[in-house]
């Protein structure tokens, strides 16, 4: 993506001189709007054509870019950031990618050649623009402009909370998407109570989510010596992992326990509700916007990341591990 910076880096010339060059400022010689212009043109720079209203606060569009809306996840952040947006006077602009870069490099395109202020940008990650953006949902939770939930410590509590009611085969049954901090926080978890990691019992497929879980929890369930418990990395693959069960009659939470993460709607309300790490949709919404209309009046400043604490919900599909005594024992 051409920015402004890249520009003046290319150039060798202040990011204010090429910003003003492309204004036309008349402080600006000539010599050198031409020379900034001609080498816009020659990169493919494309300007926000109305990033020069905002302190006159006549751009009231912000882009949302998320990787698909069909996932509940991404389609209640899209609810939250346009009802707060619309409390503001502001109209949302919403793109998908399909979790695809180049559609992302697209999306980037038309919004910087729209009306729009700024940019909430999901997943995908970018480190510089020429207008205002914040990132959530994002792989790394530190540095500026973030929000994100902590994922690695979500996972290191849900499994913790397994092993702490007993539980020692756990598996871990995850989709490529989800990020890798899950993951970890698992591994952390396991060597924390000194358990050893069975790679066998960490899965991570490519796939629909619920067909993930699903498949793998019938065949991880079909052996011989199975996990007691399986932590998936979010509630879809939890939900599939959950089906295996009914299907192979094998009694929830009684035989296996199972915990999601992200706290979807539909959770609670299933044959057997899941246990899950929620996250809080509404917070970090708020916060995204926050930073975002901050960036918006400084955007030479940079934000710390904004890191937020996922939440343990314990529902009816985990429970400890008994013995026929119904005494509480350790596997």
């Amino acid at each position: 993506m051409i920015t402004i910076k890249r520009i003046a880096s290319d150039l060798k010339l202040d990011i204010s001189t090429v910003s003003r060059a492309l204004r036309d400022d008349e402080k600006i010689s000539e010599k050198t709007k031409k020379k900034v212009k001609e080498y816009a043109k020659k990169v493919g720079y494309i300007p926000n054509i109305f990033a020069s209203y905002l302190p006159k606060g006549k751009a009231s569009l912000i882009s949302l870019i998320v990787p698909d809306l069909k996932h509940p996840y991404y389609s209640e952040i899209f609810t939250q950031i346009e009802k707060k947006l619309g409390d503001k006077g502001y109209i949302l602009q919403l793109f998908t990618t399909s979790f695809n870069e180049k559609n992302f490099e697209k999306v980037i395109e038309k919004s910087l050649s729209l009306r729009v202020s700024g940019l909430i940008i999901a997943y995908h990650k970018i480190e510089d623009l020429d207008i205002p953006f914040v990132l959530i949902d994002q792989e790394k939770i530190d540095g500026y402009d973030k929000v994100s939930i902590d994922n690695f410590y979500g996972a290191y509590e849900g499994v913790s909370y397994l092993i702490n009611i007993g539980h020692k085969k756990i598996a871990y049954i995850t989709d490529i998407y989800t990020t890798k901090e899950r993951e970890y926080g698992y591994r952390k978890a396991l060597k924390d109570n000194g358990i050893e990691i069975n790679e066998n019992l960490i899965i991570v497929r490519n796939g629909r989510c619920e067909e993930i879980g699903y498949n793998e929890g019938l065949r991880l369930l079909s052996m011989k010596i199975r996990p007691t418990a399986i932590f998936c990395g979010n509630d879809f693959v939890g939900i599939g992992v959950l089906k295996s069960a009914i299907k192979l009659n094998i009694k929830i939470p009684d035989q296996v326990s199972i915990i999601g993460f992200d706290d979807l709607p539909i959770t609670s309300y299933l044959p057997i509700p899941l246990t899950t790490i929620r996250q809080p949709m509404e917070e970090i919404s708020k916060f995204a916007i926050d930073i975002l209309f901050k960036k918006m009046n400084n955007s030479e400043k940079k934000f710390p990341a904004k890191i937020i604490k996922p939440q343990l919900i314990i529902r009816d599909s985990t429970a400890p591990i008994y013995n026929n005594e119904k005494k509480y024992i350790r596997n």
